[in-house]
């Protein structure tokens, strides 16, 4: 079973994810921190002149780009947690706030516990179905630290997968190819004629994990 009672990270606490409420913050305990958000100077430009939906869109298919992650734990666990997530995602761009609101609620009873399920997969499940939970609370609130928090959850996920391939990869080239990554979604955003679900799984599958 899927544990409802994992306590979610304080958005202020940099224990677990090493964020902060200004940005986040990746580390593994090393003394590299690598610092980087949507307000990035190398985005903020883009990032700050996008309407509403458009950072819906944005951040929605920056984190559809975790699916796979999630297919692995339930392909491991015999669970069911990727529809869920994608259904989560695109919820909250295009539900109204009653559908948001169930969403919320069922994505943070579906966190998975790592106690339980203790392989890798189990960590980046986690950090998949906690940075949705963020993003949805960020569409019922517009709330600026949930959307670091799911920010920062998904870099976690790629600096894991990063440091599972080599443990010596350098996090600053990561970073300078998740700012490009970011440009080039909001290139597509900005072209297109409506900000919803379809444009954000389309801008996500060329970029996916």
């Amino acid at each position: 079973m899927i544990s409802s009672r994992i306590p979610l990270p304080l958005l202020s606490d940099s224990s677990r994810t090493g964020r902060n409420n200004a940005c986040v913050v990746i580390s593994r305990g090393g003394s590299n921190a690598i610092q980087f958000n949507f307000e990035d100077s190398k985005v903020a430009a883009n990032y700050n002149h996008l309407f509403l939906n458009q950072r819906l869109c944005l951040v929605a298919a920056y984190l559809l780009r975790q699916q796979s992650l999630v297919e692995r734990f339930d392909k491991v666990y015999g669970e069911a947690l990727t529809p869920i997530f994608v259904h989560g995602l695109q919820v909250a761009i295009d539900g109204n706030e009653e559908e948001k609101k169930k969403c919320y609620s069922i994505s943070e009873a579906n966190i998975p516990d790592t106690d339980e399920f203790s392989e890798e997969e189990g960590a980046y499940a986690q950090n998949a179905m906690i940075s949705l939970y963020y993003f949805l609370g960020n569409a019922l609130s517009e709330d600026g630290a949930s959307i670091q928090g799911a920010i920062g959850l998904m870099l976690e996920n790629l600096d894991l997968l990063n440091y599972e391939s080599d443990h010596n990869y350098d996090q600053s080239t990561m970073i300078l190819n998740e700012i490009t990554v970011v440009l080039d979604m909001i290139s597509v955003i900005v072209r297109a004629p409506s900000s919803d679900a379809t444009l954000a799984n389309s801008t996500a599958r060329g970029y996916m994990l």
